[in-house]
């Protein structure tokens, strides 16, 4: 429950804190990131497809109480965007575009050097982007052929595992074990053997990525 990731978050900063040598008291303010869309000014998140139970929770005022200390929260992209932004390959730029490709696909923007959110908080996110319709699996977004139910590691991973199960011979199973811990970690170290099939994954997921 939101209830539980809360209090989860909550216990990892205190502890954090502590292992810094010191109080929340030194605390100035705490970020918090999201796989979610978020609305920012309420400190909301509204929706999220990998883990529904953040949904339309006051996720910034959950925190904020249970810490005492004031707390901002964001989309997991965009706050990666900053970060890259102000400290990584993004420095010295005025415009970037950040996409975070794991689990799941995301993005944020950086426009004049600022990060732009947009109207309703979802720019830059590009995971549930239209891009087939011939190819993908059913999304928790509700369409079949975004770039999440393509391109994103568990779709991937998933891809490999059916090109398994229909007898395609890969190295990929060597590093999982079992059909069911099929997954990108397994599918790396394949590509990085030149196996076929992690090839083919890989350059798929880039293909409709780049689309």
């Amino acid at each position: 429950t939101a209830n539980e990731l809360i209090t989860f978050l909550a216990q990892q900063t205190e502890s954090l804190v502590e292992k810094a040598g010191m109080t929340l008291d030194n605390i100035r303010g705490i970020g918090a990131a999201f796989p979610s869309s978020v609305d920012f000014k309420r400190g909301v998140t509204l929706e999220s497809s990998n883990i529904v139970s953040l949904n339309e929770q006051p996720v910034r005022n959950m925190l904020r109480q249970r810490l005492q200390v004031p707390v901002y929260v964001d989309n997991d992209g965009n706050v990666a965007a900053l970060a890259e932004h102000q400290y990584g390959a993004g420095r010295g730029y005025d415009h970037m575009i950040y996409a975070t490709l794991a689990t799941g696909i995301g993005g944020g923007l950086i426009l004049n050097g600022q990060l732009y959110r947009g109207m309703h908080g979802m720019a830059g996110e590009i995971g549930h982007t239209f891009i087939s319709d011939s190819t993908g699996y059913p999304c928790g977004c509700g369409v079949i052929g975004c770039v999440h139910s393509i391109a994103s590691g568990f779709f991937m991973a998933r891809y490999a595992m059916d090109r398994i199960k229909e007898g395609e011979e890969s190295r990929i199973l060597d590093y999982a074990g079992t059909l069911s811990n099929i997954d990108m970690i397994a599918v790396g170290r394949a590509f990085q053997m030149n196996d076929p099939l992690a090839l083919e994954v890989v350059n798929r997921g880039a293909e409709y990525l780049g689309r």
